[in-house]
């Protein structure tokens, strides 16, 4: 069995131009080709699901921010308006 894991076999899983390509007349289907093939498919699975969850993150982030930003605004419009009221 192949060991998937080996970081001779990191270019397979980063760069486009190691795609292994079942229609190539010299493929032939192994267990140790499929089995980088699947190693592959869960990794590009992994770093969708990764993206996915950041930006949920950073949509919580900025709903929190904006939220804040608003509370200040207004808390400094009471300010401003109480000054305003006081010197009357």
């Amino acid at each position: 069995m192949v060991n998937v894991n080996d970081e001779r076999f990191s270019a397979l899983y980063s760069s486009h131009h190691f795609n292994i390509d079942p229609t190539n007349s010299h493929y032939h289907k192994t267990k140790g080709m499929e089995a980088l093939r699947a190693e592959k498919l869960h990794r590009r699975q992994c770093q969708v699901n990764d993206i996915t969850s950041g930006v949920s993150v950073m949509h919580d982030y900025i709903y929190t921010g904006l939220w804040l930003s608003a509370m200040l605004c207004a808390q400094n419009i009471c300010e401003l308006n109480l000054e305003v009221l006081q010197k009357f």
